[in-house]
């Protein structure tokens, strides 16, 4: 019998009837860490102790896992299902017989056909394990990470294929719905939201939609809309102003490959640093740390967790704070030259160390 395994938001597995199973708690973890780091091929049981039991001594990890694929097999046998099938030296998926939602979410990223849309939606219903917790502070790591990289991969998906514009309109409109739930900020989204009120002769919504973002950037990051996203704004509404830019006119601005001392900054941000200079409160910058080679892992948790500060401090009234991805264009190739164009009076410098083994995160703050 066929059953379907569910990781993303809370965990769970279904018979072919929609039936509940249930299975040990880390099953989950063990199913996500299958398809995930060993990309669907067999796990050895001692990366597995290991992921699952890291605090716990080698013998005592080696009869956890003995007794939680006892328990899992047992279980599968009881139900009539197959998730894992568990060897000697080793574990692996049962393919053949199992429907994973995060191994069809992995296949339909990797594609740009529009009519994913809905499932992707379908398939990416919350954060990846939501609620389940395990081991000490690699496995919340690893968790961490993974999270941030789906959620990620998810907003980018739809992005493209939203921007392509190709597929049915209902589709569309829950996909930007959905976006917006997981990325706030998320201009495209809007734009398309939009666009799609507009064409539905709904004045009303477009001016709400389009203020409740001017509202959140300003309230949040201190920036201002996209320029692409006010032109369309402006193009859409009844009795628009002189000048505005027509809807084909209303292209996502790129960002320059290289900025010199004598670039301008971009318009939100030269707007955030008027509003900053008018309040009096000093502007600041969290800029992320350069990668170390083979940290891979280690850099993407200090950038997710920067990035998380970086938002918090945009809610404080007591500072200006430069948004995460300007930040990040300030941190490349020397264009801390920018800092005063920025109005920026503060700067953390950020940087990863590798002592003895153990990664250190060191913040600088500097005037």
């Amino acid at each position: 019998m066929m059953c379907r395994l569910s990781l993303f938001g809370p965990p769970r597995l279904l018979d072919d009837q929609d039936n509940l199973i249930p299975v040990p708690a880390k099953t989950f973890p063990l199913v996500a860490y299958l398809v995930l780091t060993n990309r669907g091929e067999p796990a050895t049981r001692a990366s597995l102790r290991q992921f699952l039991w890291e605090e716990s001594e080698a013998k005592a990890a080696a009869t956890n896992l003995r007794k939680l694929l006892s328990r899992i097999i047992d279980r599968q046998q009881t139900a009539g299902v197959a998730i894992i099938r568990s060897r000697r030296d080793h574990v692996e998926l049962a393919r053949a017989s199992v429907q994973i939602d995060l191994a069809d979410f992995l296949r339909m990223i990797g594609s740009d056909s529009p009519a994913d849309l809905a499932a992707l939606c379908d398939l990416y219903r919350g954060d990846l394990l939501e609620g389940v917790e395990w081991g000490g502070t690699d496995p919340r790591n690893w968790l961490d990470v993974q999270r941030a990289q789906l959620r990620d991969a998810f907003i980018g998906a739809l992005t493209k294929r939203l921007e392509a514009g190709d597929a049915d309109a209902v589709q569309v409109r829950i996909a930007a719905r959905r976006l917006l739930e997981v990325d706030p900020y998320n201009e495209i989204a809007h734009r398309v939201l939009m666009r799609l009120y507009a064409e539905d002769s709904e004045p009303a919504r477009v001016r709400d939609l389009y203020r409740n973002l001017e509202q959140r950037l300003r309230d949040d990051l201190g920036v201002e809309p996209n320029a692409a996203t006010t032109a369309l704004y402006h193009s859409l509404m009844p009795g628009r102003r002189e000048g505005a830019q027509p809807v084909a006119a209303a292209v996502e601005p790129a960002v320059p490959a290289a900025m010199t001392q004598q670039d301008e900054p971009p318009r939100a941000e030269s707007l955030a640093a008027d509003i900053s200079n008018k309040s009096g409160a000093p502007r600041i910058t969290v800029l992320p740390p350069p990668p170390i080679a083979g940290l891979d892992y280690s850099h993407q948790l200090a950038l997710s967790l920067i990035e998380d500060v970086t938002i918090g401090l945009c809610r404080t009234k007591s500072l200006s704070v430069v948004a995460p991805h300007t930040a990040w264009e300030l941190s490349q190739n020397g264009k801390k030259t920018l800092f005063k164009a920025f109005a920026i009076d503060y700067a953390v410098e950020t940087q990863l160390h590798n002592r003895g083994g153990e990664l250190w995160l060191s913040l600088k703050l500097l005037d």
